[in-house]
């Protein structure tokens, strides 16, 4: 694929993100895509009937998850990645402790990123008509994605595929030979040894996700 531009993120009053690229394409985001995954939709809905404040909470966990990326990322990156604002009504007693202990986890994180990483590159599949933005692809091709939930959610791994797939239609990139899901729970009632988590996906593995995303993307087009 020819080298295009990202120009805009664009986010309707939904939260369906769109990507708009300087060649006209305009595609959703993967992130977009996968929230009509019906088995992801009802395991939302318990989640907020059982949760005693889901919105906040989510919200809480949205906010520390940007942050603990740009703390991470930033490390790495040619630029420094543009500021998070900042909701400090979401800002309790534990929260920079939080925010200090995942990116601690990263530090122990069995991750080499060697010496020319790639950092937040948008990517797009125009075979598949979607768009994305992946966290870190590491100088020997591991391509990681940050979380700091308390586990995987099959949705990760789809988003991931998705990625990986992405990257390599890209000119100026090698297919990743890995891909890696890197969590940093920071919650000690989940991860009482305070220590990061990594789940890795071979080629095989990513394929097959990647059709399971496929799969989920006809629903949101409406083809099934």
């Amino acid at each position: 694929m020819m080298m295009a531009t990202l120009e805009d993120v664009s986010e309707d009053e939904s939260g369906d993100r769109f990507y708009e690229w300087d060649d006209g394409a305009e595609y959703p985001s993967v992130t977009t895509i996968l929230k009509a995954d019906p088995e992801k939709r009802e395991k939302m809905k318990n989640w907020k009937q059982s949760h005693p404040n889901p919105i906040e909470y989510r919200d809480r966990q949205g906010q520390l998850g940007r942050l603990v990326h740009r703390r991470v990322l930033n490390q790495y990156s040619i630029r420094e990645l543009p500021p998070e604002k900042l909701d400090y009504s979401l800002i309790d007693e534990d929260f920079e402790a939080d925010v200090e202990t995942a990116v601690a986890m990263w530090d122990t994180a069995p991750i080499d990123v060697g010496d020319d990483p790639r950092v937040e590159v948008a990517v797009r599949s125009d075979e598949h008509r979607y768009s994305g933005r992946f966290d870190l692809l590491t100088t020997n091709g591991v391509l990681c994605d940050l979380k700091i939930s308390k586990t995987v959610h099959d949705s990760y791994r789809m988003q991931i595929a998705a990625y990986w797939r992405a990257l390599s239609e890209m000119d100026g990139y090698t297919e990743p030979n890995e891909a890696a899901i890197v969590r940093l729970n920071p919650d000690p009632a989940t991860n009482q040894n305070m220590t990061p988590k990594v789940e890795r996906i071979g080629k095989q593995q990513a394929e097959r996700l990647f059709n399971k995303f496929l799969q989920i993307q006809e629903i949101y087009r409406g083809e099934r």
